[in-house]
């Protein structure tokens, strides 16, 4: 005999494989620019193994390429980061002045 109680189906809100947040987008940068040689893309699923799954590495890949943050070369390298516009440096950070000067400016 068939039940004729209707079953309960939790409705799971769908989220898309290859969503992603400003976090992810940070913690992928962040790591790049940390990097003290040019990054192959083909070694990002190493780099990222345990903070980001394959898809989402992919996306943010070509996110970062269409909007031109990141400049990719023919052999696969990450050769220029866009960095933050909004930082600019002040004359005293950027310059490398001797410390007797730096106490007469105070």
């Amino acid at each position: 005999m068939r039940n004729n109680k209707k079953s309960k189906r939790i409705k799971k809100s769908k989220i898309p494989v290859n969503e992603i947040t400003q976090e992810e987008l940070d913690i992928f940068l962040n790591t790049i620019e940390q990097s003290s040689e040019y990054v192959r893309i083909r070694h990002l699923q190493k780099i990222f193994r345990d903070k980001l799954d394959p898809i989402k590495i992919n996306t943010i890949l070509k996110y970062l390429e269409r909007s031109k943050t990141i400049n990719v070369d023919l052999d696969g390298n990450i050769i220029w980061i866009k960095s933050d516009v909004n930082r600019q440096l002040t004359f005293w950070e950027k310059a490398s002045i001797k410390n007797d000067l730096k106490e007469l400016n105070k």
